[in-house]
């Protein structure tokens, strides 16, 4: 299963970038082998529970749609929210690191870094990781 935006079906495909890598893989909402449901729904279902401390996203450029689909959890239960942020799986899949970012300090919440001397600039962090604190 998987999380996203809306619920329904896709396909997870291995990245054209690394393709040997397991944890690189990509996911398209074209296709009908994994399940992909809101955190909202699987929150409210039967694999959730009566809160949520830590949230980690971590999905090659999908964490937009991860967190659109999670915005009533995340606002019940304000979780600290680990997220790696990648630029060039951002950009593959149509957005920029504000997608990310931008939803959440809306609600509040505040950007820790995670290292020193880090910033959202492509070209001197094309991968970095961020604790949205709120």
């Amino acid at each position: 299963m998987a999380l996203g935006r809306d619920e329904g079906f896709g396909e997870s495909v291995p990245s054209v970038k690394s393709p040997d890598n397991v944890g690189a893989r990509t996911f398209s909402m074209e296709g009908d082998s994994v399940q992909v449901k809101t955190l909202d729904e699987f929150w409210s279902g039967r694999f959730g529970g009566d809160r949520v401390d830590l949230l980690k996203i971590d999905v090659e450029g999908m964490e937009p749609d991860v967190i659109a689909g999670g915005l009533e959890t995340i606002g019940l239960y304000r979780p600290l929210i680990f997220i790696e942020i990648n630029h060039d799986c951002l950009e593959s899949h149509g957005y920029k690191w504000h997608h990310v970012i931008d939803p959440l300090t809306r609600m509040g919440y505040t950007v820790k870094w995670l290292g020193e001397g880090h910033s959202f600039q492509a070209d001197k962090w094309p991968q970095l990781d961020v604790l949205m604190v709120p």
